[in-house]
């Protein structure tokens, strides 16, 4: 059933009903997503599709209620024609572009009880009053039409009309669990853990253990915490949701996020790409953040969705600020050194903690031994390891050699999917940025065939053009899926297509709800149930880099190559130490000659035998010959961007210091 819009005073909440702007809204969707049928079977025409117009999106919870009552149009779509053709009028007193309001309303009216529902505040639209006084004025016939049915087919209810597995999932959807993550760029899990304790919650060891106001850890994913989901209107009112320092998110969006970190390390760039929400992202940005991992790059192609992201990501603390943003706040205070021990800003990885891996002092605003540099330390990084970036393109749009994937060394890929594994579909898609496409098909149960083909086609080439980005060495495939067309197929396929390059890996997640005993123990597989949501999460890491398989080709080469360079010269042999430390000016000692031991060299021939040795040249054969039998050749790491940034930064700090 539909959650309707609550009013605390008023006649019973079944007469309420929705907004004229949620029913067109709803409508318009309806009619772009309803199934086609034959000539010979059609009940009811709709018109052509898209001829609706489509109202602008208010707010979140305005849209979900209108995918939800046009998703439960979708299902009912074969009874609602029923009704409305054995009451013949109504066909001939609404213009064929109105009949899919007519049956989104007719849904919500058979919903009420055929009561009349109490207009809410709101604008008025034409088309929705002249719909609802026609089925107002049907009604009783509309009523007796709908018994008729259940009698004729035996109903306890309309849902008896569903499929089982669509009955299945409703039933699951109801018992969800409430899932929420800890932002950890603005807080920690003890901290929040204090909070909730202070309003009132109490730490279970387990799901089973979810008694009155109690919450738990979960099982899988760190840094998630479960609720009963009669806490979700209590926790959202708190300070933590408010400010963005828990996330109320669906726990299957963690599973992904949680096999990132278990390949994250130190300066590995992260690329996001596929159909994602912007906590995703910032869920990504936080682990990456705990992982002093390198920037975190989002591919999106939609300029309303980058912006959307921006405002997200900013909430979420997942923005970092200009070193031109310091100057005004340098310039205005007094700097005083102040021992880092003393420090008690809430930056957890700002400035004073790189200045005490460095050994310095922290430099902060204000004096007293209580540093006050929450503020600066906000502005001066906001996070440096956790900086997202945007790229206004899509992923399959790139080129895999490209300068925009040169520091990406983990990609998280979720691809479009059949979403077969969500038993909430309405609520994941309008908050999961998912394709509204497959309310047809997930309201009856199944994925046709074809569009299972083009998905799990789809995921293959997108896979495959991951896997073409020469610095990544890891990929992390995630979908929503029950259907191994989508799993399993898709990655073993890949992997066997590129036997030496990658390879199944440990996801780092405990063992899912899926035992199989003869598929492969590296795939993750986790199922819908009354707990959660199901999803499939696989790890592909790079058996060999194209660096390496460089070195590996050249290294026999370089060999027959040093021994005939050592056959053709008498240079004598160079040590590595002399190699590997080439600043150095010291020349190396000689041993003394038996004439010098004895005392009696000659100055003057000394001097000349000096004359004529020539100076070696430090690109000469001998040296080349030594660097490349060694095997081992040495190239200066280049500076990360978060390196630059904080040694701007730092060079920022002097400067106004002195």
């Amino acid at each position: 059933m539909i959650e309707r819009p609550k009013d605390p005073v008023g006649p019973p909440l079944n007469d309420v009903g929705f907004t004229d702007h949620i029913y067109v809204q709803a409508a318009a969707i309806f009619q772009n997503g309803h199934v086609e049928k034959p000539a010979d079977q059609k009940l009811v025409d709709y018109g052509r599709k898209g001829n609706l117009w489509m109202p602008e999106e208010r707010d979140e919870e305005s849209c979900l209620l209108a995918y939800e009552l046009a998703f439960n149009s979708l299902k009912y779509q074969d009874l609602l024609e029923s009704v409305i053709t054995s009451c013949t009028v109504i066909c001939y007193s609404v213009p064929e572009d109105l009949m899919s309001l007519v049956v989104v309303m007719l849904f919500d009216f058979q919903d009420r009880k055929f009561v009349n529902r109490r207009r809410l505040k709101g604008e008025r639209l034409p088309d929705v009053i002249t719909v609802e006084a026609c089925l107002f004025r049907y009604k009783t016939k509309l009523a007796a039409s709908l018994a008729r049915i259940r009698i004729k087919f035996n109903l306890l209810n309309i849902e008896c009309v569903l499929p089982e597995i669509v009955k299945e999932r409703q039933k699951m959807a109801r018992s969800l669990l409430l899932y929420a993550w800890v932002n950890t760029q603005k807080t920690s899990l003890e901290d929040v853990k204090d909070a909730l304790t202070r309003e009132g919650f109490s730490e279970a060891g387990s799901v089973q253990q979810l008694q009155g106001q109690a919450f738990c850890r979960d099982a899988h994913c760190e840094d998630l915490l479960v609720f009963a989901p009669r806490h979700k209107e209590q926790l959202s009112g708190t300070e933590l949701v408010k400010d963005c320092k828990l996330v109320i998110q669906d726990k299957s969006c963690s599973l992904p996020v949680s096999a990132v970190r278990s390949v994250l390390d130190r300066d590995r760039g992260v690329l996001v790409t596929g159909c994602f929400s912007a906590l995703t992202v910032a869920h990504t940005a936080a682990a990456a953040a705990a992982s002093r991992s390198g920037n975190v790059l989002v591919c999106e192609g939609s300029g309303a969705r980058r912006k959307e992201l921006r405002a997200v990501l900013s909430k979420m603390a997942c923005s970092r600020s200009t070193c031109s943003e310091l100057v005004p706040l340098m310039t205005a205070a007094a700097f005083q050194e102040v021992p880092l021990k003393h420090c008690h800003c809430s930056a957890a990885s700002g400035v004073c903690c790189y200045l005490l891996n460095i050994g310095a002092t922290h430099q902060s605003i204000g004096g007293g031994s209580q540093c006050n540099c929450s503020k600066f330390c906000d502005l001066a990084t906001h996070d440096l390891s956790a900086d997202v970036e945007i790229i206004p393109s899509n992923f399959m749009d790139l080129d895999p050699m490209g300068v925009e994937l040169e520091g990406v060394s983990v990609i998280l890929m979720m691809p479009q999917c059949s979403l077969s594994a969500v038993s909430n579909p309405v609520d994941f898609i309008v908050r999961e940025n998912r394709d509204i496409d497959l309310l047809q098909d997930l309201s009856r149960g199944s994925i046709s065939p074809g569009r299972l083909n083009n998905l799990a086609a789809n995921q293959k080439r997108e896979l495959e053009h991951a896997m073409k980005v020469p610095k990544s060495e890891a990929v992390v495939y995630s979908t929503w899926s029950s259907c191994s067309e989508e799993n399993e197929e898709v990655v073993e396929m890949v992997v066997r297509s590129k036997p030496r390059i990658y390879r199944l890996s440990a996801t780092g997640l405990p063992p899912g709800s899926k035992d199989k005993p003869e598929g492969n123990k590296d795939l993750f597989v986790l199922e819908a149930s009354a707990e959660s949501n199901g999803g499939f999460v696989s790890v592909m890491t790079r058996t060999s880099t194209p660096a390496m398989q460089q070195v590996a080709v050249a290294e026999p080469r370089a060999v027959k190559k040093d021994a005939k360079m050592e056959e053709s010269t008498t240079a004598p042999e160079i040590p590595w130490t002399a190699i590997a430390a080439p600043s150095s000016n010291k020349a190396p000692s000689k041993k003394p000659s038996p004439e010098s031991a004895a005392g009696g060299t000659d100055r003057g021939g000394g001097e000349e035998e000096k004359k004529k040795k020539k100076k070696r040249n430090p690109r000469s054969p001998t040296r080349l010959a030594v660097c490349q039998g060694a095997g081992r050749p040495h190239f200066p790491r280049a500076e990360s961007r978060e390196e630059m940034h904080l040694r701007g930064t730092a060079t920022c700090l002097s400067a106004f210091a002195l």
